[in-house]
This record gives C-alpha cells, structure tokens and sequence, in this order.
C-alpha cells in the first residue's frame, strides 16, 4: 500500500499544495499553485479548502494509495493543536478566525463517500507555522504534527 500526506501551505494569495509519500518524497506531478481567494466569506473558504482536498487526492491514481494525513501550514496566530485561526477579522482569512478547520474539514471527509474510503482510518489534519514549513525537508514533512 502507497501512502501520502496532502500539504498546504495557505497563502493571502495563494495556497501552494504537493503531496508527499511516506518515504518523504514530493510526488512532482502533485505540485500545484490555486488562487487563495483569502477574502471571501467562511463557508466559502471552507468548501474551498475542502475542494482543494478532493482536487489533490485527485491525481493520485492507484487503487493502493492511501492517504493518511492532511497538513496546514497557515499564515498568522493559529491554535495548531486544534487547527483554529485567530487571524483578525478585517484581514485575509479573517473570515475563518476563532473556528477549528480541521474539525470543518473532517466534518466534509467524513460525508464524502468517495474520499473517505480512500483515507486512512487514522488519518490526521495538523497545521504548522508559517515560519518553520518551507525549512523542512520532504521526510519531515510526513512527521508535522505527530
């Protein structure tokens, strides 16, 4: 069994998105740029993040893939252990302060029944500061959040 972990890094005007195999390498054809589209309102910005999921999982092919986390890496103060966002409400994202994203995200996994079978039972969603994501190397990736 092939398994990955999606990871975000969630910009104001764009979200940077791979995938990563358990071994700790970048799936190159998975290295995508989608618009951020940071000012909308919340329940945009949660379907979006949730349809950047779907989107990812997408270009994984194989009956054996299994994806067995989700990772964040989200600009401005943010409860990471809980996947909250404590971003002003008046800048990029605001929309989404004081709300737990991985509880939203989950909530969506959970009644997708073409996704979740292909999510690992103890699949996780964690998030990481802004600061320290692009100074980790593809192997630590997989570890964010354990």
């Amino acid at each position: 069994m092939n398994r990955y972990t999606i990871v975000f890094e969630v910009g104001g005007t764009e979200i940077k998105s791979s995938i990563v195999s358990e071994s700790g390498n970048v799936v190159e054809k998975t290295v995508r740029n989608y618009p951020a589209y940071s000012n909308q309102s919340r329940n945009f910005l949660l379907d979006y993040l949730y349809e950047l999921i779907r989107k990812q999982a997408a270009t994984l092919s194989g009956r054996t893939d299994e994806i067995t986390g989700i990772g964040y890496v989200f600009p401005g103060p943010c409860d990471h252990e809980r996947g909250v966002s404590y971003i002003p409400t008046q800048q990029k994202y605001g929309a989404l302060s004081g709300i737990s994203i991985t509880d939203a995200m989950k909530a969506r996994l959970n009644a997708d029944l073409r996704l979740l079978p292909r999510m690992a039972a103890n699949y996780r969603i964690f998030f990481d500061q802004d600061a320290t994501w692009p100074s980790l190397k593809p192997r630590e990736l997989m570890q964010v959040g354990v």
